[in-house]
């Protein structure tokens, strides 16, 4: 059987920057902020749907049936693609 190991002392005491370090580090690599980004709900839909695998796949095919002079096949497979984008 194990014993159990020593832990540290809860009772440390830590002590974190002083104000000439943190103005130094804030100069250097700026304020602890994010940056707020302008985000694009219908882009990003939209991206989220070309990449989808089932997209890509009725894609090729309606690509393929095109080239292949299946014109009707292509245009059916258009109008699902169209379908299933309206549903999402």
């Amino acid at each position: 059987m194990q014993q159990p190991t020593e832990q540290p002392s809860t009772t440390a005491s830590f002590k974190g920057l002083s104000t000439a370090q943190a103005a130094k580090q804030r100069s250097v690599f700026g304020p602890n902020e994010l940056e707020a980004t302008r985000r694009h709900p219908i882009l990003d839909s939209l991206r989220n749907i070309v990449t989808e695998p089932m997209f890509l796949l009725l894609a090729v095919a309606c690509v393929l049936y095109f080239f292949t002079h299946f014109s009707f096949d292509c245009r059916h497979f258009l109008k699902w693609r169209v379908v299933a984008i309206g549903r999402v």
